[in-house]
């Protein structure tokens, strides 16, 4: 039986397979369940917010970063570390208080004088089918940076408020609807960064702010000696 995609392994053999060890990262479900619980969204965008003439670099950034609930300790973290890459890149580690920390490319977005980071997931390793994978789609969260110092504050676009004001304007930006009704952005990038100013200016628009206070990194465990 021919599902319409490729099935064999064999890169030689179809195009599709010598694509998918290069996909950077996926949308899986919860992928970026720590971004969305943390910022109080939903929303990502199949395009990049990112782009080389609106990439900015800031070495303050740089750093273990963590929130303190009810003046208790700090509960996860956030660590940016720099990549040398040529694209105003960090690596993002965010460790939940469960579970394994993800990671993330995080680009620093300057537009107009706002600041935003655009999150891509790195690719997971997945001990599947390679038909499996190739339904994975690669997207990207969006955060708006409110500062960085004395402490990092930063904000999601609200899915809910999103939601409704595309429903009464479709027109705003180019989106799409998948399941249980949560909005996908689908506009290109120089739209998106039009839009995402733009929101600046609705008062709901983006969730409340998560701040974020810098932490020491815990220090390395002594290795054992022979």
């Amino acid at each position: 039986m021919r599902l319409g995609v490729c099935v064999t392994t064999d890169e030689r053999e179809c195009p599709l397979v010598r694509t998918a060890p290069k996909i950077k990262s996926v949308i899986l479900a919860g992928v970026l369940i720590a971004v969305v619980a943390a910022t109080g969204c939903v929303v990502v965008s199949l395009h990049p917010l990112y782009s080389p003439q609106r990439g900015t670099f800031d070495p303050a950034l740089v750093g273990m970063w963590a929130e303190h609930k009810d003046g208790g300790g700090p509960e996860g973290f956030w660590q940016f570390e720099t990549i040398d890459d040529g694209e105003h890149a960090y690596r993002l580690t965010l460790q939940e208080e469960e579970g394994d920390p993800g990671e993330f490319v995080a680009r620093l977005v300057e537009i107009d004088g706002h600041r935003f980071l655009d999150l891509f997931p790195e690719r997971p390793e997945l001990d599947a089918s390679v038909y499996y994978q190739l339904h994975l789609l690669p997207a990207h969260g969006i955060l708006h940076v409110e500062q960085i110092e004395p402490t990092l504050r930063l904000r999601g676009i609200d899915q809910d408020w999103l939601a409704e004001a595309l429903e009464a304007d479709p027109s705003r930006i180019a989106h799409t609807v998948v399941e249980d009704d949560v909005v996908v952005l689908t506009a290109p990038t120089e739209a998106l960064q039009v839009f995402v100013v733009e929101l600046l200016d609705e008062p709901d628009a983006y969730s409340d702010a998560l701040e974020l206070r810098r932490i020491e990194a815990p220090a390395e465990p002594d290795r054992p000696t022979d």
